[in-house]
């Protein structure tokens, strides 16, 4: 009767000794478990840090984090050189310009030789420093209409075939065929405006 009842004594020991173990095992899971769902709830509110694919935020991010950097100062890199090329382009356009325009109001030194006929292309202002010259009128109308060169320092006209005087200040108004043409072996002429030799 003792025999039996302590054979019963040790398997109850024995059956209460396993459920704590069991119940051990599952509470070990149980936090595990819980580990894991508090991590996959960390990883997937940290989406700007990490993916699903990629748990390790550090790698990801600063790839992600270089990318948007470069992006932002490559954009504006190019728009700081964009806007100093078109200052510069500005000032490049002014310069010239300045420069057309000081050319304008000088006058240009011409060497002329025998045969060579000067046409104002637009408004000139001529004046003959030495060597001869006679006028050229090619338009038919301003032949009949005797229209010429202004002689300014004369207040007069001088029409197709006249000689130019020499030293006196010429004005040709309008690109329409008029000009000069040298008779001499060689004239220099002071030339303001645009025309063409031939």
């Amino acid at each position: 009767m003792t025999a039996i009842r302590n054979t019963n004594h040790y398997f109850y020991g024995s059956h209460i000794s396993m459920q704590k173990k069991h119940l051990a095992a599952i509470v070990a899971a149980a936090c595990i478990s819980l580990s894991a769902v508090g991590f996959t709830i960390f990883a997937e509110g940290g989406e700007s840090f990490s993916t699903a694919s990629d748990p390790l935020v550090t790698y990801s991010y600063l790839q992600k984090m270089k990318y948007e950097l470069t992006t932002e100062l490559r954009e504006s890199l190019k728009a700081e050189l964009k806007e100093s090329l078109k200052t510069d382009l500005t000032e490049s356009i002014r310069a010239e310009l300045r420069a057309e325009m000081a050319a304008e109001t000088q006058y240009k030194v011409l060497e002329m030789h025998s045969g060579q006929q000067f046409l104002a292309s637009g408004a000139c202002e001529v004046i003959l420093r030495s060597g001869d010259a006679s006028v050229v009128v090619t338009d038919p109308v301003n032949i009949a209409s005797q229209i010429g060169l202004s002689d300014v320092t004369a207040g007069s006209e001088l029409l197709i075939g006249a000689s130019m005087p020499k030293n006196h200040y010429i004005i040709i108004p309008r690109g329409d065929g008029r000009g000069f043409c040298i008779t001499s072996d060689i004239a220099y002429i002071m030339v303001r405006g645009a025309y063409t030799v031939g």
